[in-house]
């Protein structure tokens, strides 16, 4: 990511966090687990085609971390929650690229609304 934007990476790691308050690599976990949330309470997907999907080889570390997340397993969230409900809009790589780029272009301005 830092070489999309010919930043070094901790002085990338450091603006992020510090206008985000998460770390890059942290808000990266956070839209994977938003974006398996939204896959599983709009598919019928089973569970280690959603981890393989937001990008974990091993369903098991995916469950793991999807538990610490929102409190219980993706099959129970599944079930607790149902098929076909709203979740959370999921943007991508993508935005985070545009921020930055934003971000740098001019470090007075912040777009926080493009994330």
């Amino acid at each position: 990511m830092a070489r999309a934007v010919n930043l070094h990476r901790s002085y990338l790691t450091s603006i992020f966090k510090k206008k985000l308050g998460i770390s890059p690599q942290g808000y990266l976990m956070q839209c994977k687990m938003r974006r398996a949330k939204q896959i599983l309470l709009e598919s019928d997907y089973p569970v280690q085609e959603v981890a393989r999907m937001v990008g974990y080889e091993n369903p098991l570390t995916f469950s793991k971390i999807f538990k610490e997340y929102y409190g219980s397993s993706p099959r129970d969230y599944r079930k607790e929650n149902g098929k076909n409900k709203p979740a959370l809009n999921f943007r991508g790589f993508g935005g985070i690229i545009f921020f930055i780029r934003e971000y740098n272009k001019n470090k007075e301005r912040f777009y926080e609304h493009t994330l």
